[in-house]
């Protein structure tokens, strides 16, 4: 019987196809993998993961419920009776209702003109070191992008380039009396006070709870994942610019409230009684901040400073 022949040209062209097509194939499969992610990819569990990418720890993340504002207002309402005590519980409902009403009640009245002239300056700093910052991280899905991490102390330092000659300038300013010293400088710690809960706890951990940025331009797993860890980054340096700026606007208020009506525990235009106010003003800054955050309502970082 007669072995059948082979044709040693059409092997050769039947491998070589075999081989070409197998890369092409592979290589669809890889991009493929690269650019949709699986169901599977958008889940929570994976986007805490993404925390736990910003610097090598797990961040954890924080329970979205808890984020509603009575139950933030009491958190912080218990916070400012254990400083001051209990007597400072109504002063606290007191002053949210009022920012609430009237958030620029004092802003025009000229007697505290030079201290809301500051306050303009403070926050001014505030965004501009925020948005330097966020403009120093890429976006790009690349090894490089994707490897960068994000700390509060970052944010900080950026923000203290455009503060701390703010803080200098309050010091060596004769225009100012004591008094108006005392209040500013009382509104600058309590910025410091509250930043890092603002930056970690809330920017940070509580990220997924607040919506995405009007520059985010697509979904935020997209994002998370398959566009840059810089937008991540961007997004929580937006929400803790917003709170903190919040923070700086009551503490303001409640400084000039205590400065007009007193405090429980200090008398009509007293420093004991302005700084008192500016630290419970602080405190409920949080709550506005968060709120804000909540609504989207995040200061302009990214187009428009």
């Amino acid at each position: 019987m007669k072995k059948p022949s082979i044709n040693p040209f059409r092997f050769l062209f039947i491998v070589s196809l075999f081989a070409v097509t197998s890369i092409i194939l592979s290589a669809c499969s890889k991009y493929n993998d690269k650019v949709t992610p699986t169901s599977a990819a958008k889940t929570p569990a994976m986007e805490n993961d993404a925390y736990a990418k910003l610097s090598q720890a797990n961040f954890g993340s924080l329970d979205c419920s808890t984020l509603n504002e009575n139950a933030l207002n009491t958190k912080y309402r218990n916070k400012t009776i254990a400083k001051y005590g209990a007597a400072t519980g109504p002063w606290y409902d007191g002053l949210v209702a009022a920012y609430k009403s009237n958030p620029n009640a004092y802003s025009f009245n000229p007697a505290y003109a030079k201290i809301y002239n500051y306050k303009s300056q403070i926050t001014s700093a505030i965004q501009k070191g925020a948005k330097d910052l966020a403009l120093s991280y890429c976006t790009d899905n690349t090894p490089g992008c994707n490897a960068q991490i994000f700390w509060s102390s970052y944010l900080k330092d950026a923000i203290d380039v455009y503060l701390n000659p703010i803080k200098t300038a309050v010091a060596n300013d004769g225009t100012l009396t004591s008094l108006e010293k005392g209040v500013l400088n009382a509104v600058i710690q309590a910025y410091y006070d509250n930043f890092d809960e603002a930056t970690n706890y809330y920017a940070t951990d509580g990220k997924s709870c607040f919506p995405d940025p009007s520059w985010y331009g697509y979904d935020s797993y997209q994002a998370d994942f398959w566009g840059g860890m810089g937008k991540v980054i961007r997004k929580i340096i937006n929400i803790a610019a917003t709170i903190v700026t919040e923070i700086v606007n009551n503490a303001v208020y409640g400084a000039v409230l205590g400065l007009i009506v007193g405090v429980p525990f200090a008398g009509v235009g007293t420093l004991a009684a302005g700084a008192g106010g500016a630290v419970i003003g602080g405190f409920a800054g949080l709550v506005v901040g968060i709120n804000r955050c909540i609504k989207g309502d995040y200061v302009c970082l990214v187009s428009c400073i």
